[in-house]
């Protein structure tokens, strides 16, 4: 898994066209494989879990899924918004950044979750070297990337449960 992810990442720098295309049939490849497994497949990378963050697109207003990798941190989760080092923002984070709520999928279980954006830099650092630890692609997305990228941490929304 690691290595079509590091491989995408490079593909999706290079040539940003054929990239996006290629990552968005993988998503949608993955997703399907997930769901269909019922989260036993498609659901690790390195030290990390995979799942399926749904969030309600900004503009359209329908579920939007991504697979992530998610690193469990205090009592929720930490994600990233790295698409690979690339410049561009994945569309998911301008869905949460409009609208905190959100979904996770664990493998069966939909889990409603909230999400606050990690600003502290302090915590920043922590949570970023978790993530790198978990997958170290996240060190050279870093590097690559011509923007800051942004890191969220997930809460269950016990409310909506």
């Amino acid at each position: 898994m690691n290595r079509i992810y590091d491989t995408m990442s490079g593909v999706m720098r290079d040539r940003p066209k054929v990239g996006d295309a290629a990552l968005n049939a993988m998503y949608k490849s993955h997703i399907f494989i997930f769901k269909a497994s019922g989260g036993r497949l498609w659901n690790q990378m390195s030290d990390g879990r995979i799942m399926l963050l749904t969030t309600t697109g900004r503009k359209s207003g329908e579920p939007r899924t991504s697979p992530l990798l998610v690193l469990p941190w205090e009592e929720g989760f930490a994600i990233c918004g790295s698409r690979g080092g690339t410049s561009k923002t994945p569309g998911w984070v301008h869905n949460l950044r409009a609208d905190s709520r959100a979904t996770l999928t664990v493998r069966k279980q939909v889990v409603p979750v909230l999400a606050t954006e990690v600003t502290d830099e302090a915590r920043y650092a922590a949570v970023f070297e978790g993530l790198r630890e978990a997958h170290n692609g996240y060190k050279l997305y870093a590097s690559e990337s011509t923007r800051k990228l942004p890191i969220f941490y997930l809460k269950s929304d016990s409310a909506r449960s």
